[in-house]
């Protein structure tokens, strides 16, 4: 008996010096249960051990329903004092910067260590469930059901004619739209197409970034369509040799901006939106309706003319700046509009042609990502050490392949 109750001192001692390794650590009960196993002990002993084991439990018991009373009460309190902290706040209209400062240390900790853990395992878990279930994916007008009908487009609540149109079985068309040679007596350049492609790309990927609510903040959607397609925000004359290179060119400005950038999954769908796009060209016409309804927005909003101080003039300058480009933007939009009525619509080989091209770029852009996925879960492998031998030959199988495809 003796002997336990030295081993429990010297245990609980050696725990209030933090001086025992992890490894070695041993409960109290657990050295008691061994002692009770041991046969140097008589049955006197053991039924002192027993009780003393009792005592322990209940001891244990206690404790732990304290701690757990402790964690409610707590819980309690932070949920009251975070009510408190938001009862004046709009959460819908505030800005992230305004909530994060009304945190406390533990909450952003416990956000923080949450993201730290989807950007480790690439796995939203609960978050992904909690977000999943207030949002609606939408779905893309130009995606097709049975019977080549337009599903219905998932748009939060705008208003006036806006709302109905975009709400409507499928989107209308701009109309009364210019014969070609009324608006221009030369012959438009033919890779005027490939421009037409980075301008469409760039139409489908902000759909998608911004789940279709596109009209939700217009201003807004001008940046990133501005920002995505050189064919839009470029104020100099250039040319695209091909599709690839249009497409190319959209996937380097996403790069080069992380804010849009999205998985590799994430663009195969875009060129698969793309390519239903270039399906008809009543689909191309909708999408560049769509975009002209957008730039319309801006560029028919009325200068403020109340500035009387610095900032506001500042501000309405650059509103200004915003209205013209984006009313150049309209301009633009509309030339295509002509385009592709007066042209492409009478030239359909022209546009399975460009369909074509960009199936052709999709599927390369696919089997290259699917040779990556392989290479990186062969790499894995190696690294976890299991079956070194055939993951390196592996390895070099993919990386012979994507060095010989690219030649």
């Amino acid at each position: 008996m003796a002997n336990i109750l030295s081993n429990i001192v010297s245990y609980e001692t050696d725990t209030e010096n933090n001086e025992f390794e992890k490894d070695d650590e041993q409960p109290i009960c657990g050295i008691i249960i061994e002692e009770i196993k041991s046969k140097s002990v008589d049955d006197e002993e053991k039924r002192k051990m027993i009780e003393l084991l009792q005592r322990f439990e209940r001891e244990g018991d206690e404790m732990a329903a304290e701690e757990m009373m402790d964690e409610a009460d707590e819980e309690v309190e932070n949920n009251e004092d975070l009510t408190e902290r938001f009862k004046n706040l709009d959460i819908e209209s505030v800005s992230f910067e305004t909530i994060w400062s009304r945190l406390n240390a533990r909450e952003r900790e416990k956000i923080e260590q949450e993201f730290e853990k989807i950007s480790r395992t690439g796995k939203m878990g609960d978050l992904t469930t909690e977000i999943a279930s207030e949002i609606k994916l939408w779905q893309p007008w130009w995606v097709t059901t049975q019977g080549d009908t337009m599903q219905s487009t998932k748009i939060q609540s705008l208003e006036g004619e806006e709302e109905t149109r975009r709400n409507s079985h499928e989107l209308s068309i701009l109309e009364n739209i210019q014969p070609l040679e009324e608006l221009t007596k030369t012959p438009p350049d033919p890779a005027i197409v490939f421009h037409l492609v980075n301008i469409l790309f760039a139409y489908a990927h902000t759909c998608r970034y911004l789940n279709g609510e596109i009209f939700e903040d217009s201003q807004g959607t001008c940046h990133i369509l501005w920002d995505l397609s050189s064919s839009l925000s470029s104020k100099t004359t250039f040319v695209y040799e091909n599709v690839s290179e249009a497409i190319s060119e959209n996937l380097r400005t996403i790069a080069e901006k992380p804010k849009y950038t999205q998985s590799p999954e994430f663009m195969i769908t875009v060129l698969k939106d793309l390519m239903d796009i270039l399906t008809s060209a009543n689909n191309v016409l909708k999408a560049l309706t769509d975009l002209h309804d957008l730039f319309h927005n801006i560029s028919s909003t009325s200068p403020d003319t109340a500035a009387v101080n610095t900032s506001l003039t500042q501000k309405n300058q650059q509103s200004r700046r915003e209205r013209k480009q984006a009313f150049l933007s309209e301009k633009k939009i509309y030339f295509y509009l002509v385009y592709v009525n007066s042209v492409l619509k009478e030239n359909i080989e022209l546009l399975e042609g460009l369909k074509y091209a960009v199936e052709l770029d999709r599927h390369t852009r696919r089997r290259e990502l699917q040779e990556f996925c392989k290479g990186k879960a062969i790499m894995e492998q190696y690294l976890r050490g299991g079956k070194r031998e055939q993951a390196k030959d592996n390895l070099i199988e993919v990386l012979t392949y994507q060095s010989s495809s690219k030649e």
